[in-house]
């Protein structure tokens, strides 16, 4: 009221609100021995009591006041860190098990002496830590606190003191690194599977049937006869209503550093200034041109790239731009002609979410639906997935809902719904295509290229990088000078 020139830039109470009870989660989580109450409208959204068994705060492994926040699901899948005693940067919290990740990094909160902090160098140093424990494009979740001597750092950087500048960078980021890293070297981070109770919704087979049961023990013992290959990846098979199955078994990391989610439009690039650069001569047809017919040879090359044989040459497509471009054009077409067909899930699934998720929901409830798929709210942050875009039914529930919220939270600014709408089928196609890193199947690859012989934007993924490149005979004939 007494800042009147701010009031025409507040948005909905919906996302105000969500904004006020992220504020709320960082000052809660940090200081468990308070008890804190959050209440909107004289109802009690949040009444935290004290948590003095904290991973914020104690040497032990309750993480109660994440729990409170976050709920069971979160806190069990947890992992103490603690620093060693003397080192100068004590570093203590919890992380995720590498099995527990997600497609964003909300879920990643950093503490510098109980106030929270943005940092760039910290979320680097944890990103590392999982190196090789996580596939790319995949975020572990995180609660840590920091605990240095106050003239180890500046505050005064960022009006909301939210950013910091290091004294000695370098020993923050290692001491940080060196205490997930020793942490995880004396952890078990093998995954585990649930066992099914009979009767289990979850499961449509009988877990008291012994022939469905020697089939599953087949299965799982011939999943981990795979894990024992080289470059630990298994085949993806391809078998989901479009022709492409868009689950993993299981997630993977191949080493593979290059990041396919959430590419920038600046990556946008011509084909002339790439034809400058490169002997290779971008294709500016799609597959089904009767000019560039793939033949029947077809090979996956370093679980990155498929190459095929073309008329005029060898045609080199980047798996992840052309599935990408295939799962975009699906969405757009649907939802331009009746909106997306949605897919009721057997056994709706519950989803934690951070405070301006949550929020989000709620305000593109109506938004949401167009494309497929519904989530109720549920309880605190938590939501209800009853229904996924049957496009995309072999995705994991909760990876399609973030990828539908991320244009929501940061182009949501945007007045344009068409716009809005466009953001959201770059984010769900760009999430749900397969990626680089990833072994296909023989016939998954084959697949792929007869899939997109019927696509006729084949040629660019939706943020405009190539999707497949020309190598002319004409040119390989000169690079082995025969002419």
């Amino acid at each position: 009221f007494n800042t009147p020139v701010r009031r025409k830039y507040l948005k909905s109470t919906v996302t105000e609100f969500g904004h006020i009870t992220e504020s709320f989660v960082r000052l809660a989580l940090p200081l468990p021995q308070i008890h804190f109450t959050l209440t909107h409208n004289g109802k009690i959204v949040y009444d935290l009591p004290p948590a003095l068994n904290t991973p914020l705060q104690a040497a032990g492994a309750n993480s109660s006041r994440v729990a409170q926040l976050f709920g069971d699901e979160v806190a069990k899948n947890l992992i103490y860190v603690e620093s060693r005693p003397g080192n100068p940067v004590q570093v203590k919290g919890f992380v995720s098990h590498p099995n527990n990740s997600r497609i964003n990094s909300r879920m990643q909160y950093f503490f510098l002496n109980n106030r929270f902090i943005r940092d760039k160098s910290l979320q680097h140093a944890l990103g590392e830590a999982y190196r090789g424990l996580l596939t790319v494009g995949r975020f572990p979740l995180a609660f840590l606190q920091i605990e240095i001597p106050p003239d180890m750092f500046d505050v005064n950087v960022h009006p909301a003191k939210m950013e910091v500048r290091w004294l000695d960078s370098n020993r923050i980021y290692s001491g940080f690194l060196g205490a997930i890293r020793e942490k995880f070297l004396t952890t078990d981070l093998n995954g585990t599977v649930e066992r099914l109770t009979a009767g289990s919704a979850a499961h449509p087979e009988n877990p008291l049937d012994e022939t469905a049961a020697a089939e599953t023990k087949r299965r799982v013992i011939d999943w981990l006869g795979q894990q024992g290959t080289a470059g630990n990846t298994v085949p993806r098979p391809f078998n989901s209503p479009t022709g492409l199955s868009l689950h993993t078994l299981p997630e993977r990391n191949n080493g593979e550093g290059r990041k396919e989610n959430g590419e920038s439009r600046k990556r946008n690039d011509t084909a002339e200034n790439k034809q400058n650069h490169s002997p290779l001569s971008i294709i500016h047809y799609p597959l089904n041109s009767p000019e560039q017919v793939p033949a029947a040879n077809v090979v996956q090359l370093h679980s990155r790239y498929i190459v095929i044989e073309v008329q005029t040459g060898v045609g080199i497509i980047d798996q992840h731009a052309l599935h990408e471009r295939i799962l975009y054009e699906k969405l757009k077409a649907g939802i331009e002609k009746n909106g997306v067909d949605s897919q009721k899930l057997l056994v709706p699934q519950p989803v934690d979410l951070s405070p301006n998720e949550f929020a989000a929901v709620l305000e593109y409830q109506t938004f949401i639906k167009s494309i497929g798929l519904s989530a109720e709210p549920f309880g605190g942050e938590t939501v209800l997935i009853t229904a996924v875009p049957a496009i995309l039914s072999e995705v994991p529930p909760e990876e399609v809902l973030l990828a539908v919220l991320e244009p929501l939270l940061t182009a949501g600014k945007k007045h344009k719904q068409t716009e809005l709408l466009e953001e959201m089928m770059h984010s769900v196609a760009c999430k749900a295509a397969v990626k680089a890193g990833e072994h296909l199947s023989p016939e998954s690859v084959q697949r792929l290229v007869e899939l997109a012989k019927q696509e006729q934007n084949s040629h660019h993924c939706p943020h405009g990088r190539p999707s497949m490149l020309v190598l002319s005979i004409e040119e390989l004939d000169k690079m082995f000078r025969r002419t």
